[in-house]
């Protein structure tokens, strides 16, 4: 079997599962052949691709943890808020995955846009419960971290139906609105039945980040329940991961860099690592070029060789690109341009982590290669500009129109950037959010920098995709990690 994105979805393909909505009902068949009743359902329902059987690549057997039917009575129950059914899942789910091997996430999921609340509630939990496994959590302690995820995001039901559905980008309004959905959340679960208060902070607290920069009550690491780190992790990766109708989906590879960049700041270390040791580069099934021009589909992930899985190639040849003579070729995802083309993708990509044109930047650094580095990756959105000292920026603030945001280094000579961030705050009336921009890690230094009430933190080195989505979800309210 082999993964198709939808513009390649046609007429006479054999599916390879069978197709359900969120309510249980079948529309498609394990085996039917599409027509085009099923190819209209598909495009209508926003589908990302399906899986599809062939006779070129019969030998890959793609694992979803959870099949399409069994996945679609979880849904249902997420949608009903079924305790007691929610929990016998999540029995099953951790059965599943102490049965399914290393790369446990080896799966593209293919669902619908119009299924996303329940669909991503279903996809939480697994990835909730691959990376308790893996951190090495008892399985009835993970039984009780997926009941969690499946219930965590129930109360989106509650809310308006332009909010509640996400079918677009959000206002700075309608964000605050969505902000109240952890709480909605356990008043539903209160409703409904019996949950441990673990479940209930955990669904309380997926979005609190550990600087303390999240919601609903600003909590920092050391006061955040591991069951709401662990959460925050599968409920981001999964929204990166997925098609919305004002983004495109990341690759697996780029929502971890993503986490990556984030981890000790936004999201807890050790899941984003235990993260990625269950997730491949190429997932099962998914199409890879090759630089060499070899092209071909993906036939198994090696847990010590991620990003050289072997390959189905189209002549038919099965060839392990681990092993030595294919060490030096560069491998390119299909699903990575499937859907859009290059420039159309792109657009998307930074309509999700950028912000506009118009927005003006200040960069203060003393070091002249990360002043560089920071124009290199922002320029193309925004108006920059550079200054070495805290000296200069107080001058800049003087004598110009405020920045709109101020990314600012902390160890510089002479005037420091707490002492430089103090003192523009009070010329500026705290209306100017500032970022900072450090190498150091430590608690001491976030809190100080979160005392003066600064916009966030970013510790050096970091990827060019979390820097940017920082910024946008300053500028605009509209978070890059999708609530």
């Amino acid at each position: 079997m082999r993964y198709v994105s939808l513009s390649d979805v046609k007429v006479g393909q054999q599916l390879a599962f069978g197709i359900y909505d969120y309510h249980g009902k079948c529309l498609a068949e394990l085996g039917d052949y599409i027509d085009n009743k099923i190819q209209f359902y598909l495009e209508d329902n926003g589908f990302r691709g399906v899986y599809i059987e062939d006779k070129e690549t019969e030998e890959i057997r793609v694992n979803p943890i959870v099949f399409p039917k069994k996945r679609a009575v979880m849904m249902r129950d997420v949608l009903f808020c079924h305790i007691p059914e929610c929990q016998e899942h999540a029995e099953t789910i951790v059965q599943e995955l102490k049965k399914s091997g290393d790369m446990q996430l080896d799966y593209l999921d293919p669902r619908g846009e119009k299924d996303y609340i329940y669909a991503h509630s279903v996809n939480v939990a697994i990835i909730a419960g691959v990376i308790g496994l893996k951190m090495g959590m008892p399985a009835k302690r993970v039984e009780q971290l997926i009941l969690a995820a499946l219930l965590h995001d129930v109360g989106r039901q509650r809310l308006p139906d332009n909010i509640g559905e996400n079918r677009g980008r959000l206002s700075q309004e309608e964000y605050l609105t969505m902000k109240l959905h952890p709480s909605i959340s356990v008043q539903m679960v209160r409703e409904k039945g019996y949950v441990t208060e673990e479940v209930r902070n955990a669904i309380l607290y997926h979005h609190e980040n550990e600087d303390g920069s999240g919601y609903p009550d600003r909590l920092t690491t050391e006061k955040i329940p591991v069951f709401a780190k662990i959460l925050h992790v599968a409920d981001v990766y999964d929204a990166l991961t997925s098609v919305r109708p004002h983004k495109g989906a990341y690759l697996p590879i780029e929502a971890l860099e993503y986490l990556e960049g984030g981890a000790g700041i936004s999201f807890y270390g050790p899941a984003v690592s235990a993260l990625e040791d269950c997730v491949p580069e190429f997932p099962k099934g998914t199409g890879v070029f090759a630089s060499d021009g070899m092209s071909g589909t993906v036939l198994k992930n090696i847990a010590e060789s991620k990003g050289r899985p072997m390959i189905v190639t189209d002549k038919g040849e099965i060839i392990n690109l681990s092993k030595q003579g294919f060490n030096n070729l560069l491998l390119t995802s299909i699903v990575e341009h499937a859907e859009y083309t290059i420039e159309e993708n792109e657009v998307h990509r930074r309509e999700m982590i950028s912000g506009k044109r118009h927005f003006r930047l200040m960069i203060v650094d003393d070091q002249k290669t990360n002043l560089l580095l920071l124009k290199d990756i922002l320029e193309e959105y925004y108006e920059l500009t550079l200054l070495k000292s805290g000296e200069q920026a107080i001058d800049f603030i003087d004598n110009n129109t405020c920045p709109d945001l101020i990314l600012m280094d902390i160890n510089m000579p002479g005037m420091d950037g707490i002492q430089t961030a103090t003192i523009i705050q009070q010329k500026t009336s705290y209306m100017v959010p500032i970022l900072f921009v450090s190498s150091n890690n430590d608690l001491n230094t976030v809190l100080a920098c979160r005392n003066l009430g600064c916009a966030g933190y970013i510790v050096r080195p970091y990827n060019s995709v979390y820097i940017k989505s920082a910024i946008k979800e300053i500028l605009t309210g509209e978070s890059g990690q999708i609530c």
